[in-house]
C-alpha cells in the first residue's frame, strides 16, 4: 500500500479487473486520508475524463474501505480545498457562561418571581404586608412591568 499512489491508470484498472474480491483497509484514519490525498494529487483528478474518474474513486473505495458517499465526500473536500483531513467534531450544546447583559435578565426576571410571590401570599401573610415586601418593590420601582435598571458587580464573575 505504500506504493499505491504510483501506480499509473493502467495499473490501477488491472488490478481492480483482478482483485474485486480482495479489499485493502489502512491503519488508522490518518493514513486512509494521507494516502487518498497523495493518489488524488499525483493523477491529477481534477483533470482526468469521466472514465478514468470512475476507475480512480473504485480504488480508492477498494485500497481505504470506505464507502462510496464517504469517498465522494472526500473527493469533493480534495477539489474544494486541495487536501483530504479529518473534520473535527463539532458538538452541538447551549452556551455554558452567561453574558452581562444574560446575568442583569436573570435578575430581574428573579426579582419580578419574588414580588409576584410576595404580593400573591405565597410566603404568607406574615411576609405579604412586611418590609421584605417594601424593600423588594423598592428595589424593582412603582411598576413591577418597567424594573429600573439593576447594578451588579460582574467581577466575581
Amino acid at each position: 500500500m505504500q506504493q499505491a499512489e504510483a501506480l499509473s491508470l493502467e495499473q490501477i484498472r488491472a488490478f481492480l479487473e483482478g482483485s474485486e474480491q480482495v479489499a485493502f483497509e489502512a491503519s488508522s484514519r490518518a493514513a486512509k486520508y494521507a494516502l487518498m490525498e497523495a493518489l488524488l494529487r499525483r493523477h491529477h483528478y481534477a483533470e482526468l475524463g469521466r472514465p478514468d474518474k470512475g476507475l480512480v474513486r473504485r480504488f480508492l473505495q477498494q485500497l481505504s474501505g470506505l464507502s462510496r458517499v464517504q469517498t465522494t465526500r472526500l473527493i469533493g473536500q480534495f477539489l474544494r480545498q486541495r487536501t483530504v483531513c479529518p473534520t473535527a467534531y463539532r458538538r452541538r450544546r447551549f452556551p455554558t457562561r452567561y453574558t452581562p447583559a444574560d446575568i442583569v435578565l436573570l435578575a430581574r426576571v428573579d426579582e419580578e418571581v419574588l414580588l409576584q410571590a410576595c404580593d400573591s401570599g405565597a410566603f404568607g401573610s406574615h411576609h405579604s404586608s412586611g418590609h421584605w415586601r417594601a424593600g423588594v418593590r423598592g428595589r424593582i420601582g412603582s411598576s413591577a412591568s418597567v424594573p429600573p435598571p439593576l447594578t451588579i458587580d460582574l467581577g466575581q464573575f
